[in-house]
């Protein structure tokens, strides 16, 4: 069977039948209103309940550029994004998609020593 396609996937733009709830995962307490450079971003700043993660230390490899004014430091970066977590019993499929700072493209680099 080697070369034999034994399974199409489907085309992924397309509503799959799972139904499923989005939950907000962040870093509390961070304020980012404080920066209009920062509203081209997609932010999370109040996790869903049950969804509040925590800041990790960067700074020995990365720095953050000078602008935009982001309201931490590198070494307390926040993990925030959106979960969507499928409703009833699974087993469901699992999608990682990670990206740098909020956007797809155009990415400002965070400088990595």
């Amino acid at each position: 069977m080697k070369g034999m396609v034994t399974h199409q996937l489907l085309n992924p733009t397309l509503p799959g039948s799972f139904s499923f709830e989005s939950v907000v995962y962040a870093a509390p307490g961070l304020n980012y209103s404080a920066s209009s450079d920062l509203d081209q971003y997609l932010l999370f700043e109040k996790p869903t309940s049950g969804y509040q993660t925590r800041t990790i230390d960067l700074s020995d490899f990365a720095d953050l550029p000078a602008t935009p004014k982001w309201p931490f430091q590198a070494s307390r970066i926040p993990i925030n994004g959106i979960l969507r977590v499928p409703k009833g019993c699974g087993p469901f499929p699992l999608v990682l998609d990670t990206h740098e700072e909020g956007r797809l493209w155009p990415m400002p680099a965070i400088s990595i020593r």
